[in-house]
């Protein structure tokens, strides 16, 4: 998955440092291994809840087939907000198995595994001896109204002229939405993980408006007969934050840049455990 790979470069990022003009021999210390994951809940489809379980490398003794965490026990179990209490439907825990443990190591999931707006579910998993737990919500769904597309000015640079998306939706009145939008052009809609999704990906919230109606056309040229599958999410403000300080930890300027402190969702690991209500639409840039 490209998401997942790009988590565990970017706590790899953080263990490098800059030398010295002069060279000098240090004895230093091997890091620590951590658990890393890569969790989601929503309530589209069933593929695409599933945990990836890896680990951070030590620069200075990785081993990239080493990543994938086996024989795991994964756990998520369904809840319901009763004030500022949780209560947990014990009926609902259900186990995520290994997919492939022998071929890919490290990827649980669970057909019957079905998320629910306005649900909370809390992740279990305990492996190599630690135990590591979170929780989040699949918000109310907020659904995409269009997708369109447009020959026009590119809205970023006032430039070229080419073929732009705009995403249309209604921003609801109330403070404290939070959006994650993703895209990928071609190929079948039911593919296996969040990560073959990113073409594109977006973190934004409605700090800035609310009770309008939005629209957003994205700066990138597509292509004539570009078939484009748009998943348009509400995430809760920890998934939010997490994803947002990924997004800049990705962007920081490569290798030896000031690392990015991840705002993770989960305790005893790194990483985040998400929750979407996922409203999903196709478009297609036809020639006219």
């Amino acid at each position: 998955m490209k998401s997942l790979k790009h988590i565990v470069y970017i706590i790899t990022a953080g263990l490098l440092f800059t030398s010295c003009e002069k060279e000098i021999d240090v004895e230093l210390p091997s890091t620590p291994s951590e658990i890393v994951v890569e969790a989601y809940i929503n309530q589209l489809s069933p593929l695409f809840n599933y945990v990836i379980l890896s680990r951070t490398v030590d620069y200075f003794n990785p081993q990239l087939d080493l990543l994938g965490v086996k024989g795991a026990q994964v756990y998520i179990t369904e809840g319901t907000f009763n004030g500022t209490d949780t209560t947990w439907d014990i009926a609902s825990k259900k186990q995520l198995i290994e997919l492939a443990p022998d071929s890919i190591p490290g990827i649980y999931f669970n057909p019957l595994l079905i998320g629910k707006e306005g649900k909370v579910y809390k992740l279990e998993i305990t492996a190599e001896g630690k135990y590591i737990y979170g929780t989040t919500t699949i918000p109310t769904l907020i659904p995409l109204d269009s997708l369109t597309y447009e020959v026009r000015i590119n809205p970023d640079n006032n430039k070229d002229t080419g073929k732009f998306m705009t995403i249309h939706f209604m921003e609801p009145a109330a403070t404290g939405n939070n959006y994650r939008a993703m895209y990928r052009i071609g190929g079948d809609t039911n593919y296996f993980g969040w990560g073959s999704i990113y073409d594109g990906d977006d973190v934004f919230n409605d700090e800035i408006v609310n009770g309008v109606y939005r629209r957003f056309t994205y700066g990138r040229n597509f292509d004539f007969d570009d078939t484009i599958n748009y998943y348009f999410s509400s995430i809760d403000r920890p998934a939010y934050n997490f994803w947002q300080s990924y997004d800049q930890a990705r962007n920081n300027g490569g290798p030896f840049a000031t690392p990015v402190q991840l705002k993770s969702t989960v305790i005893g690991g790194i990483g985040s455990f998400t929750g979407m209500a996922v409203s999903y639409k196709k478009l297609i840039i036809r020639r006219k």
